[in-house]
């Protein structure tokens, strides 16, 4: 198998003798070290030549790769992103910051990113990991440094997978016994942490927020580093919050939005730490004004506050709650739903499981949206072959008259509908599609579509500012 070959690769190249590397020439020949700042942009190579991180989970599995990925590049060190935020390699022809459907797609593709990060003599390979990819195989036999598991969603993608929670475990269990690995992750489901902790054969570090361990109960001797905040922890505004391990604790604000980003820090802080690469000063401020492509992205204009996005749930519940204690006005959504778009090229989904996915997914999602929403523009997401018109009456038939909603068939026409038609206090939650830039409609063809380079034209024409 070419992936045990590989394998066996870079077992053998990371045997390679940590050295100095100097950045800059003519700079002060001083050695990084953690928790210290690299001011004269010098470092040394950290154990290994290239140190491979797998990341996989339900949820946060690419927002915690970016972010590790990105970090690690503002440290000065060369690093190569595998994940559906976003391929960032040297010799890539995936533009950076633009979505791809899925970064991991079979054994030639994992192959490629390998040799690439190796070709480019990289410090660090940050590879995100779906089920399918550890169903197929592709992992086990690769020597991570670092195995993360961000968290297990029991009923999350089950019709495809109907033993995906095994599937997702055995990311950890899949583990050889000659692998020098650590296997990081958090779980708030109580039976699912003490099943994953009791069964990871390797070094093991976990990573939780401090009200979640407490009231399910989970034995917080276990927890390594620990979330909470000293006040509020989330608002529109951002993120104030604070990470412990053992005595230390680190104080934090962050643009992003929404509190399951902070558990999402808090990961990418566990990782650093394990890697030796966390540096409090820095990683403080280089939250502070993070962009992530796609992934509740929020731009505050003219009294608006306009989201960008992929999901919905939980963001929605989260947005009631800031409009129940008066901080917004109405919640207004901008929200497709998939036909039979991209997943058909995958043969191994048949029709009828996407079938059964489709209309899961749709009466899952309005019925949410009918709940939580005060308004609903409905509109095009990788329709496919999918008469449109009839899949957004479809859609519609799910909220049960809650809410008032448009139909729109054009996608830029449904966001400029959704802003002009707001108000001072409105959020516009743009949902669906994140930074993917292609829409499938057909399939023979695509639509070149991207929601932000959409708003930001919209705002420029209407004139508007803070």
């Amino acid at each position: 198998m070419k992936l045990e070959q590989l394998r066996q690769k870079l077992l053998l190249n990371n045997q390679t003798t940590p050295k100095k590397v100097l950045l800059n020439e003519g700079k002060t020949d001083k050695v990084f070290k953690s928790n210290k700042i690299n001011t004269q942009n010098t470092r040394t190579k950290v154990d290994k030549k290239m140190r491979l991180i797998g990341i996989t989970g339900s949820k946060g599995k690419s927002t915690v790769a970016y972010i590790l990925h990105k970090y690690l590049q503002k440290m000065a060190y060369k690093s190569v992103l595998y994940s559906s935020i976003s391929i960032d390699s040297p010799t890539s022809f995936n533009v950076a910051d633009v979505a791809v459907e899925n970064p991991l797609i079979n054994e030639q593709g994992l192959l490629d990113a390998i040799e690439e990060a190796i070709a480019y003599d990289a410090d660090f390979l940050v590879l995100e990991v779906n089920e399918r990819a550890i169903h197929k195989g592709l992992t086990k036999d690769i020597p991570f440094d670092v195995r993360v598991i961000t968290n297990i969603s029991k009923n999350h993608n089950n019709i495809f997978y109907p033993n995906y929670v095994e599937i997702k475990k055995s990311f950890f269990s899949e583990i050889k016994a000659e692998d020098d690995v650590t296997c990081i992750f958090s779980e708030s489901n109580e039976q699912m942490f003490d099943e994953i902790y009791a069964s990871t054969p390797k070094n093991k570090v976990t990573y939780m927020s401090e009200y979640v361990t407490r009231i399910k109960e989970i034995d917080q001797s276990k927890v390594n580093f620990k979330l909470s905040s000293d006040g509020r922890l989330d608002t529109l505004g951002g993120l104030n919050f604070t990470i412990a391990k053992g005595s230390n604790k680190y104080s934090f604000e962050s643009n992003l939005i929404m509190p399951y980003n902070a558990i999402n820090l808090a990961g990418v802080v566990a990782i650093l730490d394990t890697l030796n690469v966390f540096d409090n000063a820095v990683f403080r401020d280089f939250i502070q004004d993070l962009n992530i492509p796609g992934r509740d992205e929020i731009i505050h204009i003219n009294g608006r506050h306009i989201i960008i996005t992929t999901g919905i749930d939980p963001q929605l519940e989260k947005l009631k709650k800031y409009q129940s204690n008066g901080e917004i006005n109405k919640i207004v959504v901008v929200s497709g739903a998939p036909g039979f778009g991209h997943k058909h090229w995958v043969h191994e989904f048949q029709e009828e499981n996407l079938i059964k996915e489709r209309e899961a997914g749709i009466k899952y999602a309005y019925t949410y949206i009918g709940n939580y929403a005060d308004k609903v523009y409905i509109t095009e997401t990788d329709n496919g072959t999918t008469n449109l018109n009839s899949l957004m009456d479809y859609q519609a038939s799910f909220l049960n008259n809650d809410i008032p909603y448009v139909t729109e068939s054009n996608r830029k026409e449904a966001i400029r509908k959704a802003i002009t038609d707001s108000k001072q206090g409105d959020v516009i939650y743009i949902a669906g599609r994140g930074n993917r830039n292609m829409l499938c409609t057909s399939y023979e063809g695509f639509k070149l579509h991207l929601d932000k380079a959409v708003v930001l034209d919209i705002i420029k024409e209407l004139n508007w500012s803070n």
